[in-house]
Formats: structure tokens, sequence, C-alpha cells
């Protein structure tokens, strides 16, 4: 009985920890999806804005433009989990065109992502998923 009952209790904990293990991977890409997002849109805000059509050079502009007083076009700097930072993606000019989350992890999300994301569909890795600001 006292048999009987240790295995329940293991089967019982490790039914658990795999329901933990993928809800922090669900909220991980929720994250990484939420993050990327407003990084491309705040790309595209500093672009846009006074139509000076200038892209910035550092991820810290995004949050102090200094071309204006007190413009952000992002709240604060975003991380990721154990700390990681957003990766800026560069283009020839040294001016960031996208951000790109440096974590090496198979996305749970395979199909049907928004229009502006369909790239994602298929890729084996959070790295491979670029946000990449249309201009």
């Amino acid at each position: 009985m006292a048999l009987l009952a240790t295995v329940l209790i293991l089967v019982a904990s490790a039914t658990i920890q795999k329901q933990t293990s993928y809800q922090a991977h669900r909220a991980l890409e929720s994250a990484i999806l939420f993050q990327g997002q407003a990084y491309a849109d705040a790309i595209a805000s500093f672009y846009q804005v006074g139509n000076l059509q200038q892209l910035p050079t550092s991820l810290n502009q995004l949050i102090n433009d200094s071309r204006f007083f007190h413009k952000r076009h992002l709240r604060r700097e975003y991380r990721l989990f154990n700390g990681q930072t957003w990766q800026p993606i560069m283009n020839s000019q040294n001016h960031i065109v996208g951000v790109v989350a440096p974590i090496d992890k198979t996305p749970l999300k395979k199909t049907n992502f928004p229009e502006h994301l369909k790239s994602f569909e298929g890729l084996s890795s959070y790295k491979d998923w670029k946000f990449l600001v249309e201009i």
C-alpha cells in the first residue's frame, strides 16, 4: 500500500512539473511576441515622428528620444527571462531596423501567426524570430 502511494505521488509530481514547465514556456513565448512587437512599433514611431525619417542607432533612443523634449517611443527597456536583453538588428548604415531575442529554444507556436509575422511559421528557434520594421 505504501509503495502504491509513493508511485502515485511520483506520477502526480511529474505531471505537475511538466505542466509548470509548459506554462513557463508559454509565458516566455507570450513575452517574446509582446515585447518584440513593442520594440518594432517603437522603432517605426522613432522613424515617423516629426517627418525626420531617421532610424535609431541604439535601443536607449527608443526610451529617451533626444531629438525632442521628453519623447518616448517605448516606456522602458524590456528584459527577457534570466535578465537576457533584446539584441538590435542593424542595417548597413548601423541603424536599428529590428530586434531579436537571443533565446535558443524551440517555439511552441508554429503556425497561425498574424500576417505581419507570417515569416515566423516553421522556424525552429526563438532566435530566428526577427521583429523587423518595414519602412
